[in-house]
């Protein structure tokens, strides 16, 4: 009888008491001129086997309803075009929407354009399918409710603001577990607007969980402002996101696959575990970008791949001074940027037992990219592995900056920096510097228990430094270090050292070895100034076999100093100075040069 009714009739049916409804597979229309149903509070509705379709109303299109429960199974709903909100809408109670549903089509002006869920209310989806519905915000789900998505589909949805497929607002729990996004987006043509979220937007104190799932091809875009290609997570809250993948996404501005930004009074974060990001792109932060807004945006990044993505800086991670980004157990592989292959820091970072691989910069940091450009900054990088990273200005492996007005500090421990190189794109003339690592300004830095191998600096200009580059300014104190077969094409085979018009530079080594470094100034090292000072103290250290034309283990310069105390110099060569070449102030105490060889004058 309810089924006869629906089909004949001139206005919605409203429901008032406990019902089951069996459509059969029946199609209920609203003629594009009213609501199909409205269900009463404090009831218990179940409806399954129903195409509700063509709908009209200023919310709740197809259904609107204040039930204690609300079960949808087996139902379709298209073309509903509500004015403001969803061709399901949910004042009240809770809806299990499940067994292969489907909304398509369905258009709303403003929230939800197939299902909104009001505050206080609940929605489960299981197993349904969202095709091509649209809104301002949440082009399939809008929800300030809490919200439990199994097993959906969400195919080529679009918000003109927010949140493609789902935009979730306010205190929320919510939970997307092996579920499927493709192809939505945040999308507008209207100069000057912002959008956000091409698949799911969050904002506000939401605490969720996405797990098990799928983002392809999902984006935002506008020409103003747009962030977060598949999710972003914006004024507050705290996300996981866990077992997922996120391939070719892309936004217009930042995070091609995640963006992430604090209010002005709250942080935000976002923990990252066990995912892969794959040929995502963004101006900014190829995969992940985390902003802030006066509060601080943290992401921690554990046990996740990320390959081949692309951006103008961070080719896989970008983030601003006030964020923070831990990662651990996690692989960067071919991401490419200008700036930062992998990543750009211009906050506090930290990388425990990662490894970093083939990433490439056009200009700075192969690898990684980080400046102290608007406030101190701290990079502490243990237990990683750098190999074959490649940029074409400075850093092949990582590139640090102190811009002058803000503190600098970098610690890298256990670590392994393998066949990076620095080398100009295009034979370009330009100097390079550091084939593995960079450091500019007055940064102050330790390097311990590493091992340098293979790095290389290269230009037919001027290349220093083939495994480190220390220059204008700082201080760093390298221990315990090995440096073996690093070559550099014009100083400082495995570390060169250059001072600041009006900053002296300091470098401590202390129990390292150098073997088989090459460069024809400073096989091993080389100390330059630039009207300040470059001062070199080498302590209980070893070179061995370093070859140069100048300076076969060591080459400095007029307004350079070195001091060398318990060293072994061995079997090093050059053409002058088999072991040493001095232009500046030089003390030697207690060391041994032992068959080092000059072709020309001083043998040691």
């Amino acid at each position: 009888s309810v089924s006869a009714f629906l089909l004949n009739r001139s206005s919605d049916l409203e429901i008032d008491k406990d019902i089951t409804i069996d459509g059969n597979g029946t199609t209920v229309s609203g003629e594009k001129a009213y609501r199909i149903l409205t269900i009463a509070d404090g009831v218990t509705v179940t409806i399954s086997n129903l195409t509700f379709k063509n709908g009209n109303a200023d919310i709740g299109a197809a259904i609107l309803t204040y039930a204690d429960s609300l079960t949808i199974s087996a139902c379709n709903f298209i073309g509903n075009d509500p004015i403001n909100g969803s061709a399901l809408n949910i004042q009240e109670g809770n809806v299990i929407v499940d067994q292969n549903s489907l909304f398509e089509n369905n258009t709303a002006t403003e929230y939800g354009g197939a299902i909104y869920v009001n505050a206080g209310a609940s929605l489960t989806v299981n197993g349904a399918r969202f095709k091509n519905n649209t809104a301002t915000y949440g082009g399939a789900i809008y929800s300030e409710g809490n919200l439990d998505v199994n097993d959906a589909t969400f195919t080529e949805n679009t918000a003109s603001e927010g949140g493609g497929a789902i935009a979730i607002c306010g205190d929320v729990v919510y939970i997307i577990d092996a579920s499927t996004f493709t192809g939505n987006k945040a999308y507008s043509d209207v100069s000057g607007t912002c959008v956000a979220g091409g698949a799911i937007y969050s904002e506000g104190t939401s605490v969720g969980t996405i797990a098990n799932s799928l983002f392809t091809e999902n984006k935002a875009d506008s020409d103003y402002y747009a962030n977060g290609g598949a999710i972003k997570v914006q004024f507050g809250g705290t996300a996981t996101i866990e077992n997922t993948t996120f391939a070719d996404n892309e936004a217009a501005q930042n995070g091609g696959a995640i963006s992430v930004q604090a209010n002005v009074d709250e942080n935000c974060e976002v923990f990252i575990n066990n995912c892969t990001f794959i040929g995502n792109e963004a101006p900014a932060g190829g995969a992940i970008s985390a902003l802030q807004n006066v509060g601080k945006s943290i992401v921690i990044v554990k046990d996740s791949n990320f390959t081949e993505n692309a951006a103008g800086v961070g080719g896989a991670i970008y983030f601003d001074d006030l964020s923070e980004v831990e990662i651990t157990g996690t692989e960067f592989t071919s991401n490419i940027a200008d700036n930062g292959g992998a990543i750009y820091a211009l906050g506090d970072l930290e990388i425990t037992e990662s490894i970093f691989n083939a990433n490439e910069a056009a200009e700075d940091g192969g690898a990684i990219y980080a400046s102290a450009k608007y406030t101190d900054l701290n990079v502490k990088i243990d237990g990683s592995t750098f190999i074959e990273n490649t940029a074409a200005d400075a850093g092949g492996a990582v590139a640090v900056f102190e811009t002058g007005n803000y503190q600098l500090t970098y610690d890298i421990d256990d670590c392994e920096f393998d066949g990076n190189i620095v080398t100009p794109i295009e034979d370009r003339e330009i100097c390079v510097a550091g084939g593995a690592f960079y450091t500019e300004g007055a940064t102050v830095g330790t390097i311990a228990n590493s091992l340098f191998t293979e790095n290389k600096a290269d230009s037919d200009y001027y290349a220093n430094g083939g495994a480190i580059k220390v220059q204008f300014g700082g201080t760093a104190t390298i221990e315990n270090t090995t440096f073996a077969d690093n070559e550099a094409a014009q100083n400082g085979g495995a570390i060169s050292v250059q001072a600041n018009v009006d900053e002296n530079c300091e470098v401590f080594i202390n129990n390292c070895t150098f073997i088989g470094n090459e460069a024809p100034a400073g096989g091993a090292i080389s100390a330059l100034q630039n009207v300040g000072k470059s001062i070199v103290i080498v302590k209980d250290s070893n070179f061995t076999e370093n070859a140069a034309g100048v300076g076969g283990a060591i080459y400095f310069d007029d307004l350079s100093e070195v001091e060398i105390t318990g060293t072994e110099f061995t079997s090093n060569i050059a053409d002058n100075g088999g072991a040493i070449y001095a232009l500046g102030d030089l003390t030697v105490k207690e060391s041994n040069f032992t068959e080092n060889v000059a072709v020309e004058e001083g043998g040691a």
